[in-house]
């Protein structure tokens, strides 16, 4: 089971082969073609390249990007009660 639809692990191998080599392979643009109206193309390919361009400008920049959120709560919450299982499970 998993917790992906159809279309979305074609989404992210396009991704990975684009960020990787600044193009997708024939066989998996056929692929997201298949799965992806032109106009869901076309978006899927601007985030992909948004995506570039702001990790670019963060890398470039040496931007410091803080923690998420749930880390630093997890991170307090064991501080407050070292030893304890906070997880739910």
């Amino acid at each position: 089971m998993t917790c992906f639809t159809e279309r979305e692990p074609t989404a992210f191998v396009f991704a990975d082969e684009v960020l990787d080599t600044c193009r997708a392979a024939d066989d998996t643009f056929r692929d997201v073609r298949e799965l992806l109206s032109p106009r869901e193309t076309v978006e899927l390919a601007l985030l992909i390249g948004y995506f570039r361009m702001i990790s670019g400008l963060m890398t470039t920049l040496d931007v410091d990007v803080d923690a998420p959120f749930g880390v630093k709560l997890l991170d307090l919450a064991h501080d407050v009660a070292p030893g304890e299982n906070l997880l739910p499970g």
